[in-house]
């Protein structure tokens, strides 16, 4: 419910509790305030102690950038929400909200809504909106950072919607996914020029790395959308360095869709600087690199792939 902003002639207000019980995340973008939460959160509970005394809600003066979606709950229902966009102070709300309910419901904040309501059931809502907040996040000049995930995501919908419209782009995409050799040229500075049309800066390196992430978690998914059919499945882990993965899966000879996907587990579980070891000694000699891919092809896990490494490097 809204009501005509005491302080803003074209804005509305809406209760504080009633924003936070609405609120959805959108996951994935982090926009790291460079201001005092605290300092919003002790000024929003002075003014709503003050009216809660006076049995009146009272409005705080300030305002927040909201987006109206509608969202599929874990119980599969869709339902309608809101998305704060607003750095720092959407923080604070959520901390009152959470630490403080009842004095929540006696404050009331101005609010200016997007242009239209971004079903976020649909891929191109959801990418639009991550979108728009990292932008309206960097405006105000705090640092906005991305999971990989999200990269990832921004990535699946930029291949999709290129191999549409460009069907040799397609077919080497498809050779890449099938045997997994070196990504199409141009692929990562084409997906960095269509983030910067987005507003999104990212480094190349982030860039990279969301592709190799989506090479790896997603091969099956993405072929089976360019209408390839293979018998592999998506193993959905976290590498903290994909493009040594990657290396070692070719190293290896592990990396067709049909294989690489059973080692995704033991590989992404080393942390970089083991998988950059494991790779450097794949490569130094032929009789460790046959082990390796015996072990693995036996279904060994991390803490083997661990043992090898560590007894490779005793004197």
């Amino acid at each position: 419910m809204t009501f005509k902003s005491s302080f803003f002639r074209y804005m509305n207000a809406m209760v504080v509790s009633e924003i936070g019980a609405k609120l959805i995340d959108l996951g994935g973008v982090e926009c790291r305030c460079r201001e005092s939460v605290g300092g919003y959160v002790r000024s929003m509970r002075s003014l709503a102690r003050w009216s809660m005394r006076d049995g009146e809600v009272g409005e705080y003066f300030n305002y927040i950038i909201i987006g109206e979606v509608r969202y599929t709950d874990p119980s599969g229902a869709v339902r309608d929400g809101l998305v704060c966009l607003s750095p720092c102070l959407c923080d604070a709300i959520r901390r009152l909200v959470s630490e403080e309910p009842e004095l929540a419901r006696y404050l009331a904040i101005a609010v200016t809504p997007l242009r239209r309501v971004y079903d976020l059931t649909r891929r191109e809502d959801l990418l639009e909106l991550r979108a728009l907040a990292v932008n309206i996040c960097r405006a105000a000049g705090h640092e906005a950072v991305l999971s990989r995930d999200v990269i990832a995501d921004f990535a699946k919908h930029y291949i999709m919607r290129r191999a549409g419209e460009d069907e040799a782009f397609r077919s080497k995409v498809v050779d890449w996914l099938m045997h997994g050799r070196s990504a199409p040229y141009g692929l990562i500075t084409g997906f960095l020029e269509h983030l910067r049309r987005l507003g999104v800066k990212i480094s190349e390196k982030s860039a990279r790395y969301g592709i190799y992430h989506l090479f790896l978690t997603s091969r099956t998914e993405l072929l089976n959308a360019l209408g390839v059919r293979v018998k592999g499945r998506d193993v959905k882990v976290h590498c903290p360095d994909p493009e040594s993965v990657i290396s070692l899966l070719r190293e290896l000879d592990l990396i067709g869709v049909n294989e690489a996907w059973r080692h995704l587990e033991a590989l992404c579980g080393l942390s970089g600087r083991e998988a950059e070891a494991l790779l450097r000694f794949v490569r130094g000699s032929e009789e460790f690199r046959e082990l390796v891919r015996a072990r693995l092809r036996e279904g060994v896990g991390v803490d083997e792939l661990r043992r090898l490494i560590s007894e490779n490097q005793a004197p």
